[in-house]
């Protein structure tokens, strides 16, 4: 008859809850901190690191874009090429320049240059590029905002909503494995078992002999050394999935530091 080391399982088993424990506590750790979206914490008092998605955007609201047309240089001589209009259309390019000014909606603001010469439509037409492109960097940190927001609230859920798929899982199995385990021992003997009965009664111990009793404990023995072999499996898998989610909790915290 096989051995069964319960002190070994027992062992196992509670260094394995020691290490979910630990592993929990770390995973709830690094939730909320993503959950409170401590991020100042991280960017105060620290050189080299980029500011908090909030400082951004405010930051980026407060800008104001104006241009301004160049002006000829005081030194450059009336017989210069730069008199031609032709050949040097550079002062009649407007450049871009951001100030920084009070908290306004982001809008263009042409400010009145000196009237040396007129500019075209066709000059003028590019101006509007970085305006464009202001409003879509705006876009995306918006975006982003977002998705970070609703990659908090379903990391939060994960939990509650595995342990409710898990009972659900449990509501619809009809059948106990245990009862499945004693029907398959006395099939072994010749012993029918109904479908609808769910315990084994003392009258049916009674009137089994001795060798039939023994081939389904010898079973039993061997079905719970196939349900040990299973379980010791499924837990290095669990230990595996809580590494990797250890590893996406850590990038997950990084990427929101550094963005």
């Amino acid at each position: 008859m096989p051995k069964i080391d319960l002190d070994a399982i027992e062992t196992h088993l509670r260094a394995a809850r020691e290490e979910e424990r630990r592993r929990r506590t770390d995973r709830e750790e690094i939730r909320r901190r993503l959950a409170m979206g401590s991020e100042d914490d991280y960017y105060n008092d620290r050189p080299g690191r980029k500011p908090s998605l909030q400082a951004r955007l405010q930051s980026g609201m407060n800008l104001q874009i104006c241009f301004m047309n160049e002006t000829a240089s005081d030194t450059d001589s009336p017989s210069s090429d730069s008199e031609c209009p032709m050949t040097n259309p550079k002062e009649q390019r407007m450049s871009p320049k951001i100030i920084k000014t009070a908290p306004v909606h982001p809008e263009l603001v042409l400010e009145p240059s000196l009237p040396i010469r007129p500019a075209t439509l066709a000059i003028g037409q590019p101006l509007l590029q970085p305006v464009t492109e202001h409003m879509t960097e705006t876009d995306f940190f918006t975006r982003q905002a977002r998705l970070q927001t609703e990659a908090r609230m379903a990391l939060a859920q994960a939990k509650e909503m595995a342990r409710m798929q898990m009972e659900i899982e449990r509501q619809r199995q009809i059948k106990s494995p245990i009862t499945e385990m004693v029907r398959h021992s006395l099939e072994k003997v010749g012993i029918p078992f109904p479908e609808e009965r769910r315990r084994l009664s003392r009258q049916i111990l009674t009137e089994m002999n001795v060798a039939q009793l023994q081939v389904i404990v010898n079973d039993l023995h061997t079905q719970i050394e196939t349900l040990n072999e299973v379980l010791v499996k499924f837990l290095m898998e669990r230990d595996d999935l809580h590494m990797e989610q250890d590893s996406m909790l850590v990038d997950i915290e990084d990427l929101t530091r550094y963005l």
